[in-house]
């Protein structure tokens, strides 16, 4: 094991955060989209673990779901603050146990509302919108939302997501974690993030709400406030780059498609708001290209 002094890992640090601020002040850039993902062939590999750490017997993502909407549940407690009433439950299956999250949440709130753009005159904070946030990350080949089922338990309907063992929430993350990230692929991930959010207008992205699993690697969790109704990006300057995957399966995004596997999660005003997103995103980055060049817009990234 390597010896560690107390100022070579203040300044190996202090590197990090010059470098992350450096980053985060020059441009934010897109997510990029793999191939296309289904629920029986995830978008990137990731080793799927039971409640003690062992990874499950199933690992496909459409094992996974059919196992959170079957599976008992043998017990639940609350995870804790800024989880509007969300649970932990431990879930069991012929004797594969794995956690879970479930969300019950379902409140509107009507507007004004202090720094969101007037046309978002309603926020509607739903436990059902996690379903559709992983089925439009799947959609889009992007991969990073956990998979999720809509699911009633007891008398309530919410949102079941499958727990990711051996990660931590990104603050978490930083202060426990011996060796910085590597920043570059740190940014491109969080490019993705602000993307994704921007798509779906996701109203609450907190540090709370992004978790790094072992390999470094971003998920996105908690979009209960996501999908506002509005035509309009939340915030277009963060977007100044994209993913060549990514610019392709929003200009190909086959509507029809997409509309039919997020019917059972929204409703139709929250579609045709998602599709219209989707416009003003292909619009946006068109005058990128075109005031910057391709080569200075599009890029690859190695997951």
């Amino acid at each position: 094991m390597r010896k560690v002094t107390a100022s070579a890992s203040i300044f190996r640090w202090l590197r990090l955060a010059c470098a992350l601020v450096t980053t985060a002040t020059a441009s934010l850039a897109a997510p990029p989209i793999e191939a296309q993902a289904t629920p029986e062939r995830p978008a990137a590999s990731h080793v799927w673990l039971d409640r003690a750490g062992e990874p499950l017997p199933f690992q496909t993502h459409g094992e996974i779901l059919e196992y959170l909407r079957s599976a008992e549940v043998v017990d639940r407690s609350p995870i804790g603050e800024g989880t509007t009433g969300a649970e932990r439950i431990l879930l069991d299956r012929e004797g594969v146990r794995a956690r879970a999250a479930f969300r019950k949440v379902d409140e509107t709130h009507r507007g004004p509302f202090d720094n969101l753009p007037m046309s978002v005159r309603r926020v509607r904070d739903a436990a059902v919108f996690e379903c559709a946030a992983y089925e439009l990350s799947q959609a889009l080949g992007l991969g990073r939302v956990p998979p999720t089922v809509s699911r009633q338990i007891g008398k309530t309907t919410g949102s079941v997501q499958i727990w990711l063992e051996k990660a931590m929430i990104q603050p978490e993350f930083l202060k426990q974690s011996q060796d910085p990230p590597d920043v570059s692929r740190w940014n491109l991930q969080k490019h993705r993030m602000y993307v994704f959010d921007a798509l779906i207008a996701n109203l609450d992205r907190n540090q709370g709400n992004i978790l790094v699993d072992r390999d470094g690697t971003l998920w996105f969790i908690d979009h209960t406030r996501a999908f506002a109704q509005t035509k309009d990006l939340l915030e277009p300057k963060k977007i100044t780059r994209c993913s060549r995957d990514l610019w392709l399966a929003l200009r190909n995004l086959d509507e029809a498609s997409v509309q039919q596997r997020l019917e059972p999660f929204l409703t139709k005003g929250e579609i045709e708001a998602l599709f219209k997103r989707r416009l003003a995103l292909v619009a946006h980055i068109e005058r990128l290209i075109a005031a910057e060049g391709e080569a200075a817009v599009l890029f690859e990234i190695d997951r």
